[in-house]
Formats: C-alpha cells, sequence, structure tokens
C-alpha cells in the first residue's frame, strides 16, 4: 500500500479503535451495575441490553450451577476452570448491557460461549456427550443477539466444529456405547439440525426486525402526535387566559377607578389640610386599603394573562371562594344576584390558587351567559366522603374524602346532546362573537391537573349545575396573605439603593431611612457600577430594580459581586417573578421582591438579608 493509502486509512482504522475502545465499560464494578435490568432512551438500545441482559443472567445461573455439579463429581480442574470463567463472562455481559456497551457484550458471549462449549467436548467423555446441545443455545443466542446472518455462521460454527471432532478419534460424541451409531452419524444428524436452526433462525430475525421497525414507526407517530396534542392544550389554556382577562377588564377597571378616587381624594385632604391632623391615620389607613386591593387585582390580571408555571399548595378552598367573590359579583353584573353558600369546615385541598380562581370566573362566566337579567348564580362548598357508588360517576378519583365546589345557575340550561360535548375544546353555542369554547374545556384540565373531576347537571329551562371534587388534605392551608409583624428596625444599616424612578425610589428611600437605616440612593446604575470599589466597601445590603436604562440589575449585581462577592442583593420589580426567569432576566436563586409591596415587606425583606449585627 502506498504513502497515500496509508495516511488515509489510519484515521479511519483510529477511528474505529476509538469507539469500541469508548463501549468498553470501564470504571469499578458495582452491585447496582449488575442488579437490575438496564434503562436507555433509545428503543432499539433498550431491547437490545435488555435481551442481552436477560440472556446473560440465565447462563450466569447455568454456568454457577454447573460449576457446583463439576466441583461435587470432581470432573476434574480444567472444566471447572471453562465453567468458572463462563460464569463471570456472563456477569461481565450483564454489567456491560447495564453501562450501554451491549453490543460488545453480545459478541463476547456468544464467542466466549463457542469457545467454551467445544473445550467441553474436547475435555468431556461419554457422558458429557448431551454438552452437545451448547451449539443449539449458541445459535439461539446469536440469532436473538444479534440478528439472522449471526445465527446463520454460529450453526456454520458448530457444523465445522463437530466435522472436526467425527474426523478425530480423541473425541467421542456417541450419545452411549453400543448405540449402533458413529461420531460421523452424530455430527451429520447435528449439522443438518444446526444449519436448519439458523436458517429458520435468519428468517424469524428479519420478519421480526421488520416488525419492530413497524412499531417503533408507530410509536414515533405517537409520541408526535402527544406532543402536538400537549402544544395544542397549552395553547388552548393560553386562549382562555386571555379570553378571561378580556371578560373581567370592564370589572377590573371599574374597580381600579373606585380605589384610585379612594386614594386621590383622601391624599388631597391630607395635603390641602382640609380635617384635623388627629384624623390623618385613619385617612391613611382608607389610602392603605384602597392601594392593597388594587395590588391583589394586579397580580391576579398577571396570573390570568401569563403562562403560568402550576404551583399546588395547601388552601382553604372555602377561603379562595370568599376571596374572589367581590370580583365574581362585578362579572355578573347588577342585575344578576351571586349567592355563596360556605360549608364551613377544615376544607383543605392541593391546589394552585390563582387557577382555582380562573375556575370560579370561567364557570361564573358560563352562567352569566346562560341567563337572563334576574338570575341568579350560586357557588356551594361543602366536606363529603365519596363511596363506591358514587365515585363511578367521577373519573379518577378513589373513594374517601373530598372537597366539594357546586356553581349552579337559573340559566337556560342544556340539552342532552350539548351537554355531552359541553366538556369538548372549542365547542361553543354561544358563537364566535361571544366565545371560544374553552371555558368547561379549561376547568376540565385544570381539575385533572389539581387531582380532582368535573360533573355536570342540566336541564332545559332550568339551569345547569356543575360539581368539583377535590381530594382533601390534612395538611394546615397557606394563608392567602401573611400576617403582619412587629415594626422592623434596621438601626446603622448602610443599604445603596438603585432605582431609576423618582416617586418609588424616594418612596423607599423614606421607608428605610424612618426604620433606621443610612441610605444611598442612586437613580443611574452606570454611575453605581462605576463607583463599584468604594460602593462595596461601604454597602450593607443593596436594594435594586431589575428592569433599568443603561443597566440590568442582575449586570449591576454582578459587577458589584467582583468587588465585594458578600454584598447581599434585593431585587425589586413590577414584572412576576416567574415570567423574568423564563426569560432569562433573573436566576431562579435571587431575592426578589414583588411591586407593590408594603413598608412591612420591604423592610422585613432586607432585614432577612442583613447582616445579624445590624438588624434587630
Amino acid at each position: 500500500m502506498g504513502a497515500t493509502g496509508w495516511a488515509t486509512s489510519r484515521p479511519l482504522r483510529d477511528a474505529r479503535f476509538d469507539r469500541v475502545r469508548r463501549s468498553i465499560p470501564t470504571g469499578a464494578v458495582q452491585w447496582r451495575d449488575i442488579i437490575g435490568p438496564p434503562a436507555f432512551g433509545d428503543r432499539e438500545r433498550q431491547r437490545l441490553a435488555s435481551t442481552l441482559y436477560g440472556l446473560s443472567a440465565t447462563v450466569a445461573v447455568g454456568c454457577v450451577v454447573w460449576v457446583i455439579v463439576t466441583w461435587i463429581n470432581d470432573w476434574g480442574a480444567a472444566r471447572l476452570a471453562v465453567a468458572s470463567s463462563m460464569a463471570l463472562v456472563s456477569v461481565g455481559c450483564m454489567v456491560a448491557a447495564r453501562r450501554g456497551a451491549a453490543r460488545v457484550g453480545s459478541v463476547l458471549i456468544v464467542g466466549f460461549g463457542c469457545v467454551a462449549v467445544t473445550l467441553h467436548l474436547v475435555l468431556g467423555g461419554p457422558e458429557l456427550a448431551p454438552t452437545l446441545g451448547g451449539f443449539y443455545v449458541l445459535v439461539v443466542a446469536a440469532g436473538v443477539l444479534a440478528g439472522g446472518p449471526a445465527a446463520v455462521l454460529a450453526a456454520v460454527f458448530g457444523c465445522a466444529v463437530l466435522v472436526g471432532f467425527a474426523a478425530w478419534d480423541g473425541v467421542n460424541m456417541l450419545p452411549s456405547p453400543g448405540s449402533g451409531q458413529t461420531e460421523w452419524d452424530v455430527a451429520r444428524a447435528n449439522s443438518v439440525a444446526l444449519v436448519t436452526l439458523g436458517l429458520l433462525l435468519g428468517y424469524a430475525a428479519r420478519r421480526i426486525d421488520a416488525a419492530f421497525r413497524v412499531a417503533d414507526r408507530s410509536l414515533a407517530e405517537l409520541e408526535e402526535s402527544n406532543r402536538a396534542l400537549s402544544e395544542t392544550r397549552d395553547q388552548m389554556l393560553r386562549a382562555q387566559k386571555m379570553e378571561t382577562v378580556g371578560a373581567i377588564s370592564g370589572a377590573i377597571a371599574h374597580d381600579f377607578n373606585n380605589y384610585l378616587t379612594v386614594i386621590d381624594g383622601y391624599a388631597a385632604l391630607i395635603a390641602d389640610e382640609v380635617v384635623p391632623p388627629e384624623e390623618h391615620p385613619e385617612l391613611a389607613q382608607e389610602i392603605l386599603r384602597a392601594a392593597e386591593r388594587s395590588a391583589r387585582l394586579t397580580r391576579q390580571l398577571l396570573a390570568f394573562g401569563r403562562q403560568q408555571v402550576f404551583d399546588p399548595k395547601p388552601a382553604d378552598l372555602d377561603a379562595l371562594v370568599a376571596d374572589a367573590g367581590s370580583m365574581l359579583r362585578k362579572i355578573l353584573g347588577e342585575h344578576r344576584e351571586l349567592d355563596v353558600e360556605l360549608g364551613g369546615e377544615a376544607a383543605t385541598v392541593r391546589v394552585d390558587a390563582s387557577q382555582i380562581e380562573q375556575v370560579l370566573i370561567n364557570l361564573v362566566l358560563n352562567a352569566r351567559d346562560a341567563m337572563a337579567p334576574g338570575g341568579t348564580v350560586t357557588i356551594r362548598t361543602a366536606c363529603v366522603d365519596l363511596d363506591e357508588a358514587a365515585r363511578s360517576h367521577y373519573e379518577g378519583l378513589a373513594v374517601g374524602p373530598h372537597v366539594e365546589l357546586v356553581v349552579s345557575d337559573t340559566g337556560c340550561g342544556m340539552d342532552a346532546e350539548t351537554l355531552s360535548r359541553a366538556l369538548e375544546p372549542f365547542f361553543s353555542t354561544k358563537g364566535l362573537a361571544r366565545g371560544t369554547g374553552l371555558g368547561l374545556s379549561s376547568v376540565k384540565s385544570i381539575m385533572e391537573r389539581s387531582g380532582g373531576a368535573i360533573r355536570i347537571y342540566s336541564e332545559p329551562g332550568v339551569g345547569t349545575t356543575i360539581r368539583c371534587l377535590f381530594p382533601r388534605i390534612d395538611e394546615a392551608p397557606v394563608p392567602l396573605r401573611a400576617p403582619q409583624r412587629e415594626r422592623v428596625r434596621l438601626e446603622g444599616l448602610r443599604v445603596l439603593l438603585v432605582e431609576d424612578d423618582d416617586m418609588v425610589r424616594g418612596l423607599v428611600t423614606r421607608l428605610l431611612t424612618a426604620a433606621g437605616a443610612k441610605v444611598r440612593a442612586l437613580a443611574d446604575p452606570v454611575r453605581a457600577a462605576e463607583q463599584a470599589e468604594d460602593i462595596g466597601a461601604e454597602a450593607d445590603v443593596m436594594v435594586c430594580d431589575v428592569i433599568m436604562p443603561g443597566l440590568g440589575g442582575a449586570e449591576l449585581a454582578e459587577r458589584l459581586h467582583e468587588r465585594a462577592p458578600e454584598l447581599p442583593v434585593l431585587f425589586m420589580s413590577g414584572y412576576l417573578e416567574g415570567s423574568m426567569i423564563e426569560q432569562g432576566i433573573l436566576r431562579a436563586d435571587v431575592e426578589l421582591l414583588q411591586k407593590p409591596f408594603t413598608e412591612a415587606q420591604l423592610l422585613s425583606r432586607v432585614q432577612a438579608l442583613a447582616p445579624d449585627a445590624r438588624a434587630t
């Protein structure tokens, strides 16, 4: 071979050698590498690994028995060594199957099996003639592990060995003395049988392989269909959330205008000194109450409008219903009544509170559209014990304690045909101008994700009743609002405040200063980054906005941490935390204070980050 040919072929050989070397298991072998079937994501790899593991385990058990019988009958050290080696090779192939080297293990167990059976025939006497059956096992193993061609090759190898031993007087392959057969008769009969078995296995392997390819294609198509279905469901839920936001926007705007009127009016009374100073605290409390309600509306609107991560927590269903009552009445309007009947018992369930609010809003919207002015919607909760007879009506629920949420209306009701399709996505009797037909289907989806179930009762001209059942849990519910704490003091704490909004920066500065902190307030994050060396030595805590012109809060924190790696940072933002994490603006492990926030929330979060000696 010329120089050019050698230079071309050597890298190819090296690449093949590296692939083989990487496929051989390395590292210390532990019990977890032997016990338990292999598990891989690729179906073909999983199939080969599982087959090799099962075959190797069977051979290993057989070889252990072989070793014990050889030891008891004192058949010689040579045969004991062959049996022991085959047992060890089988265990090694089990490890190879679990470590992803199934092809190497398949070649090893078949190749060493051929050698072991051949040696055993050489070493054996008349009592070992049944060892011929080992060739049949090898043909089957080769066909199962490597396909039809390998089975034919194993059969040809067996035929060659048998013919060679028939021509050699040193090996006795007769089944019993005086049988009237010769070694050539045994070789001929077994050769025909081995070739026939190899050809049959080759044909069967091709058919099985074709069936597996068809099955793999079908599974791939099914997985693609499931992905498309999941994407469609997510799009459906997002569309329903936007539809819900549109439906409640009028009610929210109404409430916002009311709250802004209260805030503006009371603030003007205080600023203009129209009322005596002793009444100022009372007016300030009214302003705080209106601001807190406005903040709740903002959180609800943001939660409905974004693609929300499902976050179930223990919650009191009665408290969730009562908390949503004001908004639900605004949705119904002035000419329809809302009657709320709470069970009053411990109604703790594991749900995502914002999604249960969406369930309530969707059901009330459907009820409103089905009723003429003057109708009534009734929301009722109760703790119930689901028995076997009732469980048959709720798919996926188990017998036991549950919490029931019932929404009834006095609307037009549904006939049997409409009722049978009510939970289907995009099915609607309202027409395109009034809805997308996603309300009840999204309610069903949320119920299923919460571990619950939904059932609808309806009668034309009477109304509709929708029952939602949740499994009841024995855990303390997470409160909807944090309890009031004692006033926090931050005496002597040095705080660096970076906020581009003048009003927010002024407010936070006043709140921190009133608590005893020494505040250095900056409006420009770029300037703060330029003074990083001085700032890092002069601050105990940094409080900064996330979205700022010129330099974001996360980037500013990184620059300051280069000079002061131990400086705690509290971020503030009016955007939802989950949205900023998904967009890569913030990491999931940072401290974030959601706007709008109260004085107590700000001070408690700063205190939690401050050195112990600085805050009390």
